[in-house]
């Protein structure tokens, strides 16, 4: 009985692939207050350590260091998913997304494209 209720906790914790762009886009538009002189771009992070993909907004002025916050962490360490989820933020946000921690010939699982900046 309390090895189902342990099952059945972990699935409903589990977010989908829309449930995380939602909250991503939420918190950088939240972040995104376009000001003058300043230019913003997304990061996402492949932490191979820990299993995760990790996203971070960076935003720069032109005279003062670059900033970081992050955003959210995906912990469903699964190319497919990360792919579903940047294709979602990429369309409500039109931001550059550079990758970090991937390979130079790392290619996405559905559309077979490099993972390269957008």
């Amino acid at each position: 009985m309390f090895e189902k209720c342990v099952i059945l906790c972990l699935v409903m914790i589990m977010e989908t692939p829309n449930d995380s762009a939602k909250l991503i886009v939420q918190r950088l538009q939240s972040h995104f207050k376009r000001l003058p002189h300043t230019r913003y771009w997304m990061v996402v992070v492949n932490n191979r350590y820990d299993r995760q993909y990790n996203f971070f907004i960076e935003m720069s002025h032109r005279q003062r260091c670059t900033r970081s916050i992050p955003l959210h962490s995906i912990t469903d360490y699964s190319l497919i998913n990360l792919e579903h989820v940047i294709q979602q933020v990429h369309l409500q946000n039109k931001l550059p997304i550079h990758f970090r921690g991937f390979g130079d010939q790392q290619r996405w699982p559905e559309s077979g494209r490099l993972i390269r900046a957008l």
